[in-house]
């Protein structure tokens, strides 16, 4: 194990007295599932960090569309993913954009139901 160690070290400082960028030695999908502190995870991924008690209400309670963010408590502290970030805000995104659609075509439909009433009481006089 300690040759390892020894051995990993010294093709990182190769690496980067030839200028080039050292290799991570985990690939893209055990970083994104990586178990990290709530708000390290949400700051990598969102590029904001947070409140505490926002990040903690994201994994208690479902939101308005009924998400909960994925997470854990190891040693009472609460850890999550980059991978269960992203996809808490992509059902986020997708409900949100539905919803949008849902509540444009209603707003249509009470409009043209508006104008019509609004016609009526010309047409009667009032």
């Amino acid at each position: 194990m300690r040759q390892m160690q020894k051995t990993k070290f010294a093709s990182l400082l190769r690496a980067i007295e030839k200028g080039d960028e050292p290799v991570s030695s985990l690939d893209a999908d055990e970083e994104e599932n990586k178990s990290r502190p709530l708000l390290s995870a949400i700051e990598l991924e969102n590029g904001l960090r947070p409140h505490p008690s926002t990040a903690t209400r994201w994994c208690l309670e479902p939101n308005r569309h009924g998400n909960v963010l994925k997470s854990w408590l190891i040693g009472g502290r609460r850890m999550t993913s980059i991978a269960a970030v992203k996809e808490y805000n992509a059902a986020n995104n997708q409900q949100s954009m539905a919803s949008d659609s849902t509540a444009a075509a209603s707003s249509i439909a009470n409009s043209k139901t508006h104008s019509k009433a609004m016609q009526d009481l010309e047409s009667e006089g009032l």
